[in-house]
């Protein structure tokens, strides 16, 4: 209701909002009120972005960024910041049944958010040894209820995408083989041999960038607008990631573009040429990455 939205109270009365941070700083800095110099500063940071295709945290020479780090933290999302730009999804959630009532996409200015790491969310949500009257009690009270809604869409595209099937497939496996390599860990005292984990709060997280990039592609779909993509690899998720992916920051471009009447839309060549470049940057990194093991 303070959206302005309506709400159909039997079907709920949550609007779920998924907030990722608004990069069109990097990706369509003509379209500001900026220097041309700056302008030519972006568009190295953006040129830059394409060659290296998404960061990488598994070269033997350490991590490399998408961007350099200073650019990273000053697009992020932080504490010690007031307010955060951001492209954001919004949702309506049928509980009944987890069909999707209405959604779509706009510009917002977020405040401050209240941190929590998955150790710490994971503990809220199990535990309910909490005072009622503290804000961690309100913090837990959203996030179940964030839980709830994401979980009954998740079961409804579960029955019905087979991609969801796959990919649902794909984590169990890799969630067995973590708890055994974990087992094995204890046993002979091995300290950190996987990291993999999937607590409710990453299941939570995990289906609201699935949800976001569902959105995405159904109402650029529906405007029959292309949608920018990299084959191989993650290509079924979206514009959930403009920090780490270069591809998802041209697909934000285009959110914005043709959803919300901001710049130019890229055409069929654009987001054929954007996929191209993502793709091959991303293998060569890893080709590079494999050699120098290797070496």
């Amino acid at each position: 209701q303070a959206t302005g939205r309506p709400v159909e109270p039997k079907a709920s009365k949550w609007e779920v909002l998924i907030h990722i941070t608004d990069v069109s700083d990097i990706y369509v800095p003509q379209q500001l009120q900026i220097p041309k110099s700056i302008q030519k500063d972006m568009r190295t940071l953006r040129d830059a972005a394409e060659s290296r295709g998404s960061s990488r945290y598994d070269l033997p020479f350490g991590p490399l960024h998408l961007m350099p780090p200073s650019v990273l933290t000053a697009l992020g999302f932080s504490k010690k910041k007031d307010t955060q730009r951001c492209v954001t999804l919004w949702v309506y959630i049928d509980e009944r049944d987890g069909n999707i009532l209405d959604l779509g996409f706009e510009r917002t200015l977020v405040s401050k958010p209240y941190e929590l790491n998955y150790q710490q969310a994971s503990k809220l949500l199990e535990h309910s040894d909490i005072d009622p009257k503290s804000e961690v009690a309100k913090v837990r009270a959203l996030l179940l209820a964030l839980e709830r809604n994401l979980g009954r869409w998740s079961e409804k595209r579960f029955e019905r995408s087979q991609n969801a099937q796959k990919r649902e497939a794909r984590m169990s496996q890799k969630e067995q083989q973590a708890l055994e390599l974990a087992a094995y860990a204890d046993e002979h005292e091995i300290s950190e041999m996987n990291q993999f984990q999937r607590t409710r709060a990453h299941k939570v997280v995990d289906s609201a960038l699935e949800l976001y990039a569902y959105g995405a592609r159904r109402l650029l779909n529906k405007e029959n607008a292309p949608i920018p993509a990299a084959r191989g690899a993650e290509t079924g998720r979206v514009a959930t990631a403009p920090l780490r992916r270069y591809i998802d920051g041209k697909c934000q471009q285009q959110i914005l573009a043709v959803l919300l009447a901001s710049g130019r839309p890229l055409t069929v060549s654009e987001c054929r040429r954007a996929g191209n470049a993502a793709t091959e940057n991303r293998n060569r990194m890893t080709v590079t990455a494999s050699k120098k093991r290797r070496g």
